[in-house]
Parts: C-alpha cells; sequence; structure tokens
C-alpha cells in the first residue's frame, strides 16, 4: 500500500475542515457518516475505523483521518484494508502507540506453540507477550510551558507574517498561509488544533488578531509546549464577539482591550430604546384594537328605551369616536415608524464613518511600523 502523499493530505485536509472538525478532532458520528459515503461493506469500514482510531478515544485527529480516508479510498480501487497498519501510515505523533524491535527475535505466545517475528518489526505494544520484557521507548521529556504573552518584537514579527501572506485584509482563511506553514516545520494537526482554537466562530476566515494569535501559538509550539485547549476569557470574549480590541495593548497590560468605545455602547443604547418605543407603539394598538371590540358598557335596556333617533345619534357617535381614535393611533404608529427608520439610517451612517476612522486608523498604524522599521535601519547603518 502505497504512502500518502501531499496532495491526498490537502485534499483530506479540505475534507476534514468542511465536515466541522472541533478543536482538531472529528467526532466519532461524523467521520461515520463520512465513511459511509464511501458504500463500502460494514466489516470494512470497521476494520478501516479499528486501525485509523489509533489512540482508541472514538474521535479522529487530522493525522488519523488522513489514515482512514487512505485506506477507504485504497478499499474502493480494490486493495483490502490490512490486518494491521504499515508502519509507513503511523502518524509520527501516535508512534508512541506503537514498538520498533529491535535486530532480535520476539516471541509471541500462540494457542499452538510460539511463533516468531522477524527483525525490526512493526507492532503495538499490547502485542507482545509481557513475560519477554520487551524494551518500552523512552518516557517524553516534560514540554515547556505555554505562555500567552508576547512581546512587542514577537508582535511586530506576526504582523509582517500576516501583511505577507493576508495583504492586511480584515480577515484571512486557513490556506492563504500553506507557504508560511512549510517553513515551521509542524504537523498538520499542530495547524488545524492552533486554527480551530483561536476560530471560536468556526468561521471560513478569521479578524486579523485571530490570526496573530494563531501566529504565536504556532511560534509556542515550534518551542515545544503543548497547545492548550482553551483561550484567555478576554480573547475568548473578543474572539466569540468578533469585535477589533488591540493586542499591543494586551503586550503592555496584558488584557485585551475593547475598542467598541462609548459610541458604539451609545448606538447599541439607542437602538434598544426605540425598540423599547416600538414595543410600546404595538401594544397601545393592540389594547385600542381590543376596547373597540369590547361591547358598550351602557345598560341595553335603558338604550333599547331611549327614542329611535337618539338610538342612531348614540351609535353614530360612538362609532366616529372609535374611528377617530384608531386613526389617531395609526398615524402616531406611522410617524413613529418614520423616526425610527430616520434614526436607523443614522445609526448606520454613524457605523460606516466609525468604520471608515477604523480602516484609516489601521492604515496608519500600518505606516508607522514601516516608518519605525526604516529609521531603525538607517540608524543601525549610521552605527
Amino acid at each position: 500500500m502505497n504512502p500518502i502523499t501531499p496532495a491526498e493530505r490537502a485534499k483530506y485536509a479540505e475534507i476534514f475542515q468542511a465536515r466541522g472538525q472541533m478543536n482538531g478532532y472529528m467526532p466519532g458520528a461524523t467521520a461515520r457518516d463520512v465513511l459511509l459515503n464511501s458504500n463500502l461493506p460494514p466489516h470494512r469500514l470497521e476494520r478501516i475505523w479499528d486501525l485509523a482510531d489509533i489512540d482508541k478515544d472514538g474521535n479522529l485527529d487530522f493525522e488519523e483521518f488522513c489514515v482512514a480516508m487512505h485506506l477507504t479510498f485504497s478499499c474502493i480501487n480494490g486493495i483490502e484494508p490490512p490486518m494491521s497498519l504499515p508502519p509507513h501510515l503511523v502518524p509520527p505523533n501516535k508512534s508512541h502507540f506503537f514498538a520498533i524491535q529491535p535486530q532480535q527475535t520476539a516471541v509471541y505466545a500462540q494457542p499452538t506453540g510460539y511463533a516468531y517475528q522477524s527483525p525490526n518489526t512493526y507492532a503495538p505494544y499490547n502485542s507482545y507477550s509481557p513475560q519477554h520484557n520487551i524494551p518500552q521507548p523512552p518516557l517524553p521529556q516534560s514540554a515547556p510551558e505555554f505562555s500567552w504573552d508576547m512581546t512587542s518584537q514577537e508582535l511586530e514579527s506576526y504582523q509582517r507574517t500576516y501583511s505577507k501572506y493576508a495583504h492586511n485584509s480584515e480577515k484571512a482563511k486557513f490556506v492563504q498561509f500553506e507557504d508560511f506553514y512549510s517553513s515551521l516545520g509542524l504537523s498538520r494537526t499542530d495547524l488545524t488544533n492552533a486554527w480551530a482554537l483561536v476560530n471560536v466562530n468556526r468561521t471560513t476566515a478569521i479578524t486579523k488578531d485571530q490570526c496573530l494569535t494563531f501566529f504565536h501559538i504556532l511560534s509556542q509550539r515550534q518551542q515545544g509546549t503543548i497547545i492548550p485547549k482553551t483561550l484567555p476569557p478576554d480573547l475568548q470574549e473578543a474572539f466569540g464577539s468578533e469585535y477589533e480590541g488591540s493586542l499591543r495593548d494586551r503586550v503592555s497590560t496584558g488584557k485585551y482591550r475593547d475598542d467598541r468605545g462609548p459610541k458604539s455602547a451609545n448606538k447599541r443604547e439607542e437602538e434598544d430604546r426605540l425598540k423599547r418605543e416600538l414595543e410600546d407603539l404595538k401594544r397601545r394598538v393592540r389594547d385600542a384594537e381590543e376596547r373597540a371590540s369590547e361591547p358598550s358598557k351602557e345598560d341595553t335596556s335603558a338604550f333599547g328605551s331611549r327614542p329611535l333617533k337618539d338610538q342612531f345619534e348614540a351609535l353614530y357617535e360612538y362609532k366616529l369616536r372609535q374611528l377617530t381614535d384608531q386613526n389617531d393611533v395609526e398615524a402616531k404608529v406611522r410617524q413613529q415608524e418614520r423616526d425610527i427608520e430616520a434614526a436607523r439610517d443614522a445609526v448606520r451612517r454613524l457605523t460606516r464613518v466609525v468604520d471608515d476612522v477604523r480602516s484609516q486608523k489601521r492604515e496608519m498604524e500600518t505606516l508607522l511600523e514601516d516608518t519605525r522599521a526604516q529609521v531603525q535601519n538607517t540608524y543601525k547603518q549610521m552605527h
């Protein structure tokens, strides 16, 4: 069976992202649906699953998913799934589940005697008989502690990377940084886990600050740290709400600042006030309609004893008053709706102005950073 090619991994990565992986893992139910689309017999799919779910946690990370898809497509092309996973298909991050036997002959207990394994055989730990004292691989050293703190130099480096690959757009997609990934030497699982961590809303593109945090996670991973399972609370809230803050402030203060500001808060308060007024108007209309539909509380017997002319005049006045009240309410509702729409237009104009100001601010910050870098380079050349 052939190894997995880079082209196949790229194709599997698209499927892995499209099918809703969570924090770098595809749930077993989702993976089951993907495998069932192959229309392979159940016994073959069971074997493929047993081979691919190496750590037996009921989910597939990206490396395990690649194994499952490779075995599935191979089976569709007429190649039977192997009874055990070939060494060249074992992901590097799962190699600790297997042992490579040194230049010696391993003895396996069998119901009918003993069977011998050839040298350099690749097999799971639990396939060896414990009585033969098979040497275990050394335990991994403890990883250094992950740090969310960025230095100013790191932040500037991340911003240059973003400008190079995302061209200073407001959002960027995972595939835009493929050339950058190739320079890191990290596994695809690390890349997808880090992306899933910052992509709180599971969107196809994320904001610039999310990308800068993504680069920081990858940088920390290169230093041997373990990718965290969760974001700090301030980043979780910011990325979930997709509001723009300032990572530069976080470098100096340790907290991601909300740049929405008092103008945005006033805008939200104005919208809430208009909504409350509209609900109040709707309630008053309903009350007027209910009062109009209620029968007169006058004594019907006394009304019937009045002269016929008085009865008609009373009915005419009642109906006229009813229509007049309703027309007044409807006119007030229409006027209020016009006022609300005018206020919304003002809010939309204000929003556009704020967006333009923010865009100009980002451009000026970028220009300032470039100018600062040029000054520093000139200063270095002079000295």
